[in-house]
């Protein structure tokens, strides 16, 4: 492997360590609060199961009967019992969820409504990828802020850093030769067929534009670009302490799933449809999504990394 291909794999695994240590979950703190409109009425805060609290999780109504959030935020928990919350302050309403969806291809999740939101029109789902420099819009409705606390819904603006993996801009043709040096393949040693999926995720780093900043809270809430919800939170990473708010935070964009979504709202797929009586026994864990989310993070980004390794050797 020559020296520029070395330096170059060096600096994404790099890259990786520091998303390691990355914070699970996310709150904003230091935050505005929403006013009603478009965007925030579709913003829920979840109850992730019969002994959880509303703020586990935020998601976004995207239809009568839907709600797409963080797959790591019902991921090996118990999910029976869980609801999810609309409105802000005295003018709000409880659905309770029946059952749920895990896509393959992301952190992204789907729950079911027993009841249909009639008052509240759905986010539409985007699929466009944001370009460096284009603004956009995050909710969290967190329990670890006291805005949230107070049924006040916490916005900030933010401004997009880059896209990681099929999200990033690509400056080059790929060849169709294959390279016969170091080449990666789906279901080869270096990359399994299995976990060609999660390096095929698409990632969206943002930071925001005031002091707005995340910390230890919940995930899965959305990322407006141009109206439409384009992405969910994953994990804020923090350079110096987990603990610590940050202003960026790292978005798992909704461009791999859509399809899948469309299928699973449509009544398509109803093989990736979990209800309590076919879910497998949760860890006996606490009721938060947190532990799993650093995994999750870790393994994907792992794969990205190789992925992105391939990739690149390929068109040099």
């Amino acid at each position: 492997m020559s020296k520029k291909k070395v330096t170059f794999v060096s600096a994404l695994f790099a890259t990786a360590l520091m998303f390691s240590s990355a914070n699970p979950a996310f709150a904003l703190i230091r935050a505005e609060q929403a006013q009603p409109n478009a965007e925030s009425n579709t913003v829920v805060s979840i109850k992730i199961g019969g002994r959880g609290t509303f703020g586990d999780c935020t998601g976004t109504l995207i239809a009568p009967q839907w709600v797409v959030t963080a797959r790591h935020c019902l991921e090996a928990t118990n999910n029976e019992g869980s609801q999810v919350r609309l409105g802000q302050e005295d003018n709000t309403s409880i659905r309770d969820v029946d059952s749920w969806a895990l896509s393959e291809s992301g952190d992204v999740a789907l729950m079911h409504l027993t009841q249909a939101v009639t008052d509240v029109t759905p986010a539409e789902v985007g699929t466009e990828q944001p370009k460096p420099g284009d603004q956009g819009t995050i909710y969290g409705w967190s329990s670890g802020s006291r805005m949230a606390r107070a049924k006040k819904l916490p916005v900030a603006d933010v401004t997009v850093n880059e896209g990681i993996g099929s999200a990033a801009p690509t400056e080059e043709t790929v060849s169709d030769q294959p390279s016969s040096e170091n080449q990666a393949v789906a279901g080869d040693e270096a990359l399994p067929a299995e976990d060609m999926a999660f390096a095929a995720s698409s990632f969206i780093s943002v930071t925001s534009n005031s002091r707005a900043a995340a910390q230890g809270g919940d995930s899965g809430g959305p990322f407006f670009y141009k109206g439409k919800v384009t992405g969910v939170f994953t994990a804020s990473p923090s350079f110096i302490d987990v603990t610590l708010p940050d202003r960026s935070a790292l978005i798992t964009s909704l461009k791999d799933s859509a399809d899948w979504i469309e299928q699973v709202i449509s009544g398509k797929d109803t093989n990736s449809i979990i209800t309590p009586a076919t879910a497998p026994a949760p860890q006996k864990t606490t009721q938060t999504s947190a532990p799993h989310a650093r995994l999750y993070l870790i393994g994907s980004l792992a794969i990205l990394v190789l992925a992105a390794v391939a990739a690149r050797i390929k068109r040099q």
